[in-house]
């Protein structure tokens, strides 16, 4: 085996990883087969256009050129999308010179830019796209060995191999950050915690209470009240000792001027969720202030669980983390009249405590089920 060839191959599968390192690898391609240049690229047959991973022998200019006036009538494509996938092959497999010459994407291109001959690997077929990798050589050049061309077949499955792990790792990568995107457009502070006590996630809305901790490696949650910081870590040790036995809790807290609620509550993810998140992800901390530009309105309440005027009054009291005696306090009304709403409360929304209702108003409100 030629001594190049091990290095290469794992070079292929870091690129797998690393999809900045392809424009190497395919020189490296380049270097071992031998040419004076090569193309890494996907081509979509079905709209007739190629986009280049790497090219050193195109231009952009060419390739754009390429694609508006010869990919829909490139004979030379058309015949090579007939091979099976995984093969390597020559062009003087398919082509005589000749043959060359009489068509005409050769003769407005091919032969234009000096891709007079190449040694092709088409080692990708995923529905509609195809992965490609040619090294080409021009008209003063001793055209490609067969020994190149096996060469060039010892290195097609691992390129396809290596491309099928890139294209997966991009695509969880894309859902992931659309799904921590997603966060940003909850109108609570959301904060997902790992079994480390550090945090995997979160919004700008929980951002100002994140800080990095010189004990522990990681970003930690900082409340500005030491009280109510001590009964958060309280609530989050609780869960993370027994994720499957803790129940919700909540706290109150105030900081610049605005009232917070704090909600303690364990996270048992999705199969889709488990796609971007840690597997030991096991707590998430919803923060909601009475003061923010997103408050829970009475209107979404009515619609949401049948609330009356009334009852939203003393449900925005418990959300803003006051007791039912403060709740009284502020509506200047009786704790008889709040814990009779609060009864009523419960009913409508099918809760057992005031925290777990408090848990699932937020739950609802943000979209988090």
């Amino acid at each position: 085996m030629n001594p190049q060839l091990l290095p290469l191959i794992s070079a292929i599968y870091s690129a797998a990883s690393s999809p900045e390192e392809w424009p190497e690898v395919a020189q490296t391609i380049q270097r071992v087969i031998g040419g004076h240049s090569v193309h890494l690229a996907m081509s979509d047959p079905t709209k007739r256009r190629v986009d280049c991973i790497f090219s050193n022998g195109l231009s952009h200019d060419e390739t754009a050129w390429y694609n508006k006036h010869v990919a829909h009538q490139d004979e030379l494509t058309g015949v090579f999308n007939q091979r099976q996938p995984g093969t390597a092959f020559l062009l003087q497999d398919c082509f005589s010179q000749e043959q060359l010459h009489q068509l005409a994407c050769y003769e407005e291109f091919y032969d234009k830019v000096g891709l007079n001959d190449f040694a092709a690997s088409y080692f990708f077929q995923d529905q509609a796209t195809h992965g490609w990798c040619t090294v080409a050589r021009s008209k003063q050049d001793t055209a490609f060995s067969q020994e190149q061309r096996e060469l060039l077949a010892v290195l097609t499955p691992h390129l396809s191999q290596a491309m099928r792990i890139s294209l997966q790792l991009s695509a969880a990568a894309q859902a992931s950050q659309l799904a921590l995107d997603s966060l940003e457009m909850l109108p609570i502070g959301i904060i997902l915690l790992s079994s480390h006590n550090t945090a995997v996630s979160y919004n700008s809305r929980a951002s100002q209470f994140i800080s990095k901790s010189d004990k522990v490696e990681g970003w930690q949650i900082n409340l500005p009240c030491p009280a109510a910081q001590q009964q958060l870590l309280s609530a989050v040790k609780s869960i993370i000792k027994a994720p499957t036995l803790a129940t919700s809790q909540c706290l109150s807290f105030n900081h610049d001027s605005q009232s917070y609620t704090a909600v303690v509550t364990p996270w048992v993810s999705s199969a889709v969720q488990q796609e971007w998140l840690p597997d030991n992800t096991c707590c998430m901390v919803m923060l909601n202030s009475s003061n923010n530009g997103n408050t829970i309105s009475n209107d979404w309440l009515k619609q949401r669980y049948g609330i009356s005027p009334a009852e939203s009054r003393v449900i925005h009291q418990l959300l803003a983390g006051h007791t039912p005696t403060e709740a009284a306090e502020v509506l200047f009304v009786s704790p008889h009249t709040v814990r009779f709403h609060i009864k009523s409360l419960l009913a409508k929304t099918g809760c057992g405590s005031q925290t777990q209702m408090v848990v699932k108003v937020l739950r609802d409100f943000s979209g988090l089920y």
